[in-house]
């Protein structure tokens, strides 16, 4: 049966009904769109705010305490001019001290917004995690603490043996630190199959029976200047650092706090070659 007029007109009506609908909805969704990319904007601008707030206010922590020393050093060397030589002396290798403590947390500074030039080569991970451990050995035993390495397989990879070492021995030296009354340090190296984005990967584990990391301090432990350690003992750059240098291998850096007690830290490497 032919569609009358009236029934043509209703339906006409509700089609634009419909489309007038649908015109509001994708108005309403384009408006939520341009709301949420600016709030996100705005969020990444209060983060980048954020950061830059932290890292000045560690970069003022950090120099202020050596310019402290400077200045009231050099006031000594200028007020007290008949001082004996020894004396004087001293001052002046404070000052000197100071000064190259200021130049070695600006060149930690600059590491951290340069790109590296990575002197890439074939290494054995189990003949560098040796020469770690020997390093280390002296501040280990001072402390008390035992090293036990454990290389299930025989890895190779790609990288720089020189930063990678710096990254290795940056991680002891600060689970050492962990440890005054004595521990053990353990340092397990490993094919991790799946890796990440089902490449294989090279993991180089260290664990300590140290006290841990509190939860609230796991999300901030590779922001630069971030740091537990009373003022004159750490910069709160090594882990920052280190965690670049991995990042510029294409591998990445995990902590974390262990259920039996102490912490670990996890470097992840791709690309492992296993040695016959």
């Amino acid at each position: 049966m032919p569609a009358n007029g009236g029934e043509i007109s209703q339906l006409a009506l509700e089609f634009n009904r419909m489309a007038d609908h649908l015109e509001e909805q994708r108005n309403a969704a384009a408006l939520e769109a341009d709301e949420k990319l600016a709030l996100e904007r705005e969020l990444r601008h209060s983060e980048r705010l954020a950061s830059v707030g932290r890292l000045a206010a560690g970069v003022a922590h950090e120099l202020g305490a050596p310019l402290q020393v400077i200045d009231g050093r050099a006031k000594q060397l200028l007020n007290q001019t008949d001082a004996p030589i020894d004396q004087r002396q001293r001052n002046l290798t404070i000052i000197r001290s100071q000064t190259e403590r200021i130049s070695r947390i600006v060149r930690q500074l600059l590491n951290l917004s340069r790109p590296y030039n990575l002197k890439l080569q074939r290494i054995n991970l189990d003949q560098l995690l040796s020469e770690t451990a020997e390093l280390i050995q002296t501040n280990a035993q001072r402390a008390g603490v035992s090293i036990e390495i454990d290389t299930r397989e025989s890895l190779k990879v790609i990288g720089d043996p020189e930063l990678l070492n710096q990254v290795f021995l940056n991680i002891c030296f600060n689970a050492i630190q962990e440890m005054p009354n004595g521990g053990t340090l353990k340092i397990e190296c490993f094919e991790d199959p799946s890796g990440s984005n089902d490449h294989a990967a090279a993991v180089v584990r260290f664990s300590d029976t140290g006290p841990g990391i509190p939860p609230e301090n796991l999300p901030n432990i590779f922001d630069p200047f971030f740091t537990t350690k009373e003022v004159g003992n750490g910069t709160g750059l090594g882990l920052a650092v280190s965690s670049r240098i991995i990042e510029e291998h294409g591998g990445w850096i995990e902590a974390e706090t262990l259920k039996e007690g102490g912490a670990s830290f996890t470097v992840h490497l791709p690309n492992p070659v296993v040695m016959e």
